[in-house]
């Protein structure tokens, strides 16, 4: 086996400012890695950053991981970031209990996942043959585009919704509407998030009606 190209690591700070990300790691892969093997390897990591001098010590614990929409990438993620419920002593528990629908599982020091935001937008819906929970959240604007739609209440609001409010608004016209709730380009993330963008002005449009 030979690499093939490499995941790399870097860290970040969560503040207003200095919040570059510094690589720190370069793993390689000939894309036969497997979700458990790359979530052993990352949590090696996590672990040495909080057990070193110059790691957490230094610059605090890490309590968030990313990762782009990548399946094995996901799949590490899920391991990692839900593998235990957060505890009822925790002081965050009395703040968060009566909120229902809220996943309450986190990881080794209630580390916790998150994406690029980009990626969620554009995600594919599940099929039926999907068993893993990090392929149950499906992209937003997927579904806009999906005949199915996405149910709110008792209404259901699909691509024929999107497109009657689209062809009404200043500057698109109907074959652009028509490129943007084509769902068939399901990797198109510009697409996903101007539909999301296009999205809001039309329901602004409609309040400022």
């Amino acid at each position: 086996h030979y690499t093939s190209e490499a995941t790399v690591v870097a860290i970040a700070p969560f503040r207003s400012s200095g919040y570059s990300a510094v690589p720190f790691a370069l793993s390689g892969s000939c894309k036969a890695e497997r979700g458990e093997s790359m979530a052993s390897w990352i949590m090696k990591l996590i672990r040495t950053w909080n057990d070193h001098p110059d790691g957490a010590a230094a610059h605090g614990q890490i309590w968030s991981i990313a990762t782009d929409g990548e399946s094995t990438m996901r799949m590490s993620r899920f391991i990692l970031c839900m593998s235990r419920a957060l505890a009822t002593t925790s002081l965050l528990y009395p703040l968060l209990q009566n909120l229902t629908g809220l996943n309450l599982f986190t990881g080794e020091n209630k580390v916790m996942m998150t994406c690029d935001p980009k990626h969620v937008f554009k995600r594919k819906p599940p099929t039926i043959k999907k068993t893993l929970v990090s392929e149950l959240f499906p992209g937003f604007a997927t579904l806009l585009r999906a005949r199915e739609g996405i149910l709110v209440n008792t209404s259901i609001i699909n691509k024929n919704h999107l497109r009657l409010h689209l062809v009404q608004l200043p500057h698109i016209n109907s074959s652009t509407v028509e490129s943007l709730i084509d769902p068939a380009d399901k990797q198109n993330v510009p697409k996903a998030v101007t539909v999301r963008v296009v999205g809001l002005l039309t329901v602004w449009g409609a309040l400022e009606d």
